[in-house]
């Protein structure tokens, strides 16, 4: 993917034009298959998106929760997988599908009645990640904790919160009028818990943390506590408490073009992902193109790169458009 960033002067002046990101943003989608799986599960290796850092889950439930022997017996809590289209009955909300525009891969936290947790473990520090909880009603509880990279617990006022809402504004669950919006959990951002506002079950609510540009974690986890129970078995349509989560890698700012206040040069800060390499060139007709410098992308916290070019803010140089791009390491 070609990113543009045409840069052109005129009495010191500088505009920029940027289309495309730096890397594809994605959602975290921890593959569980053959399906709902019971009890603990570990999971390593997980690619999210180009360039991001690979996770690894672990899954973690109460072995106590189990179903009577009418139901067969054996553990009640799971772990699955869920997707979400965009546009459909279930996430249909304009101001959720225009920033999370593909299908979102959603894990199922089912709790039942009790506790579980989700520990995702990035194989570095990164920043600029949105942790979207969905679902949370009847009661349900979920706290949100961020480790740094000595695993050591951080505020949870480190998070930001983006949005929240209603993921249907057509469609709810049975029993409760059928365009009755959803009532967002209440996040607490001293304790890091965030509580369901209603008791009975209804559309899906969505919450958006994200960690900021400026902020890194080696790790989220998510602990969920439920209080509805499942009451016909594994084979039928009630789960108990449950939940869906997301990771989500954070749409990087655009790149931002300035110029140097004591010579006049360009200044480029592009938006980019740590250790991968960019390629910056120059041109006057946006036809032949010079490669100027390679950047590399800096370490979390840091998500943007900034490069100055030395002399190319005199017109003699002809160059009014910069590009860059990926480029192979």
């Amino acid at each position: 993917m070609w990113i543009r960033v045409a840069v052109c002067f005129a009495v010191l002046s500088l505009m920029l034009a940027i289309s495309g990101s730096a890397a594809p943003a994605g959602c975290l989608y921890v593959n569980a298959n053959p399906g709902s799986v019971y009890g603990d599960r570990t999971i390593n290796s997980i690619v999210w998106g180009d360039g991001y850092p690979i996770v690894d889950v672990l899954f973690q439930t109460d072995p106590n929760i189990v179903y009577p022997p009418e139901h067969g017996g054996g553990q009640k809590q799971r772990f699955a997988n869920n997707g979400l289209a965009p546009g459909s009955l279930n996430n249909d909300n304009p101001a959720f599908i225009s920033i999370y525009t593909n299908t979102l891969r959603l894990n199922a936290m089912i709790a039942d009645t009790g506790t579980v947790s989700t520990l995702y473990t990035f194989s570095e520090p990164m920043t600029l990640i949105d942790v979207i909880v969905c679902d949370l009603d009847s009661r349900d509880v979920v706290t949100v904790t961020a480790f740094d990279s000595n695993n050591v617990a951080m505020p949870a006022s480190i998070f930001e919160v983006m949005g929240e809402g209603d993921l249907s504004l057509t469609n709810n669950a049975g029993g409760r009028p059928p365009l009755e919006l959803a009532t967002p959990p209440v996040w607490d951002a001293v304790s890091g818990v965030l509580t369901a506002s209603v008791p009975w079950n209804e559309n899906r609510t969505y919450t958006i943390l994200r960690v900021p540009e400026g902020t890194s974690v080696g790790a989220i986890k998510l602990e969920f506590h439920g209080f509805e129970t499942d009451t016909d078995g594994p084979g039928g349509p009630r789960l108990g408490s449950h939940i869906y989560a997301a990771l989500w890698a954070s749409p990087r700012s655009d790149a931002i073009a300035t110029l140097d206040s004591t010579n006049g040069a360009p200044v480029l800060t592009l938006p980019t992902l740590p250790g991968l390499l960019y390629e910056i060139s120059s041109s006057s007709d946006l036809d032949v193109w010079n490669p100027l410098a390679v950047l590399t992308g800096q370490a979390s916290p840091v998500a943007h790169a900034v490069w100055t070019h030395v002399g190319g803010g005199d017109p003699a140089e002809g160059i009014e458009f910069y590009r860059y791009r990926r480029s192979a390491p």
